[in-house]
């Protein structure tokens, strides 16, 4: 942690594109600022700039082709390997891929089909070579920065999903101590 803090040095303000969620005026109004060196992007503060900066090391350095920043209490379910090969093999392959972080309440839940709007949050699976290459750029954990012409998928929930486990077991209005699911 400590070499990524460094690397980055301890920056606090990220770039992300003017066109996406994490400049909207209505969602930022006292974190962001649209004056940058560069106008296509707006400049926002992170509530926990650390994620960004460790993101951004591992990308700078890993071999995967993948990255996926998750929490110990959620894990990748589905058929992962083969639905990266899928999108590999796309003429135009996605720089990211937006997987639901499905709050578990039993242990086989998260690939469920849905019925209705079932509003998941999600976390983005993102290919290492389409992060954004401006050291500064960076929207949030949850959707990092790609680069110009780089383009997110939403993946199947029945085929990828996330499965988070901290609310397992949850009864009524009375949380119960989590359970990692089997």
């Amino acid at each position: 942690l400590e070499t990524a803090l460094a690397a980055g040095h301890h920056r606090t303000w990220w770039l992300a594109w003017k066109g996406s969620s994490w400049c909207a005026s209505r969602a930022n109004k006292v974190i962001m600022r649209m004056r940058t060196d560069r106008p296509e992007m707006c400049l926002r503060r992170l509530y926990m700039p650390e994620q960004a900066l460790v993101f951004r090391y591992v990308a700078r350095n890993a071999r995967s082709a993948w990255l996926l920043a998750i929490d110990v209490d959620e894990t990748l379910r589905g058929r992962w390997r083969e639905y990266l090969s899928a999108l590999e093999a796309r003429t135009r392959v996605p720089g990211g891929v937006r997987v639901a972080q499905v709050q578990l309440v039993g242990d086989g839940q998260c690939l469920a089909p849905r019925k209705g709007a079932f509003k998941n949050e999600k976390k983005a699976l993102v290919r290492r070579t389409a992060v954004h290459p401006d050291a500064r750029a960076f929207a949030s954990i949850h959707e990092p920065t790609l680069a110009k012409g780089a383009f997110y998928l939403d993946a199947p929930t029945n085929v990828l999903a996330l499965a988070h486990a901290r609310y397992f077991n949850w009864t009524g209005r009375v949380r119960q101590p989590p359970t990692i699911p089997r």
